[in-house]
């Protein structure tokens, strides 16, 4: 079911939807809806609790931030709410519970750690597709994605023409923008990479081409938010795998650099401009005239939000996750959600030192290297507006707990 949750995800454009259900068509929405049902059955159809030592904080952490999202709910339903923001809060919710879905399922779903690992290599090459998808599009300077059409699937934008910085085309692959196919990139780069360290000759060949080509569509794609994906990605590697695994990755960085310095040289000479122009670019721009609006704004609902989904694009985009949560679900969410992405963090660290296995280890500091990234470009974009990027975020927090469970479960 994950996988196919993944196929899902990945494979449809994420701007299609069901014709006749609206915004709530997304392929991803529905089949995220579908897990949290299943795993809700799955739960009460258990006669003894799962065999874990203490609890879980990762399943905890999931409820903590579902019981701030109902919260948010309450406060945006008993205020006197604009008839524009009830619709949106609904689907806002419906959306939330399909995330928390995802994250259950991939927490609760794998019943041993060889399954898990089957799971992991299917990531990783779900990353790897994506990213030769994006090099198409970018090679061919065309989307492709819009040429397969979809009966009863209607687009909710337009995917005929990509976007352009610098003179360069960004790929999205089946994403909605490159933000979005950033962070997809950036959270399977660390767990493409350990896979293709402890794979045998065949498969390892087709994995470090696969993280290879992660890497090209990262750093072809002029967004600084890729670049700083892919940094945060890979630094938790570096500290946290062996000697010989760094070197493969200096060799292969330096290589790849020089390579896309070769056939694109625009790409990295426009790097230069994306981190120096600072205020004078517009997104930047953006992002820091939001502060004043959180100022004027937040005093009015400080502690349980407005309501999450009810702050609509046409007030303002905040180009800031955590600031959008903060006006949405309040203090009490916010930090429920970064209480979530510690407590899978930590408990994936703590739970790798309870194997001796080197690949399983070293998964460990991947899913760690992969939470990190999505954490960091949550301050660049309000991802959790995207399916693709929300999605792979609570997968990824699912995948933390299964392991932390699968751990010790194992050698308890």
């Amino acid at each position: 079911m994950l996988t196919i949750y993944l196929v899902v995800l990945y494979g449809i454009p994420s701007t299609l939807r069901v014709s006749a259900l609206g915004s709530m068509g997304s392929i991803g929405i529905l089949v995220g809806l579908g897990t949290l049902i299943w795993w809700a059955w799955y739960r009460i159809q258990l006669r003894e609790p799962i065999d874990e030592v203490g609890t879980n904080p990762v399943r905890i952490g999931v409820f903590v931030v579902g019981g701030a999202l109902l919260l948010s709910y309450l406060a945006a339903m008993t205020r006197a709410i604009p008839s524009a923001e009830i619709s949106p809060a609904d689907t806002g919710m419906l959306r939330a519970a399909a995330l928390i879905g995802v994250a259950l399922l991939a927490l609760d779903g794998p019943p041993n750690m060889d399954r898990f690992m089957v799971f992991v290599h299917r990531f990783a090459l779900a990353g790897g597709l994506i990213a030769a998808l994006g090099l198409l599009q970018f090679v061919t300077q065309q989307s492709l994605v819009d040429q397969i059409p979809l009966p009863g699937f209607v687009a909710s934008a337009d995917y005929s023409s990509l976007v352009l910085r610098g003179g360069l085309t960004r790929p999205a692959g089946t994403s909605v923008h490159p933000l979005e196919y950033a962070v997809i990139l950036s959270m399977t780069l660390p767990i493409t990479i350990v896979c293709a360290l402890h794979a045998r000759r065949g498969r390892a060949v087709g994995l470090w081409v696969m993280a290879g080509l992660i890497v090209l569509a990262l750093m072809v794609s002029s967004s600084r938010s890729a670049y700083v994906g892919l940094a945060v990605s890979v630094i938790p590697l570096v500290f946290g795998l062996g000697r010989t695994a760094r070197r493969w990755m200096i060799v292969g960085g330096v290589g790849l650099t020089g390579f896309v310095y070769i056939i694109a040289p625009r790409a990295l000479t426009n790097l230069r401009y994306l981190f120096v122009a600072g205020a004078d670019d517009p997104s930047v721009q953006s992002r820091t005239s939001s502060y004043a609006v959180i100022e004027a704004l937040f005093p009015h609902f400080p502690f349980a939000g407005r309501g999450f989904g009810t702050f609509l694009p046409e007030y303002r985009i905040f180009d800031n996750e955590y600031l959008v949560l903060l006006m949405e679900i309040g203090v009490v969410g916010l930090l429920a959600v970064i209480g979530l992405l510690v407590a899978a963090a930590v408990g994936a660290a703590h739970a790798r030192k309870r194997s001796k296995d080197f690949f399983t280890r070293d998964v460990g500091v991947a899913l760690i290297a992969s939470l990190a990234a999505g954490a960091a470009l949550l301050a660049l974009f309000d991802a959790l507006s995207f399916p693709q990027a929300a999605g792979t975020l609570f997968l990824t927090i699912g995948l933390c707990g299964a392991y932390w469970r699968l751990l010790t479960h194992k050698l308890s």
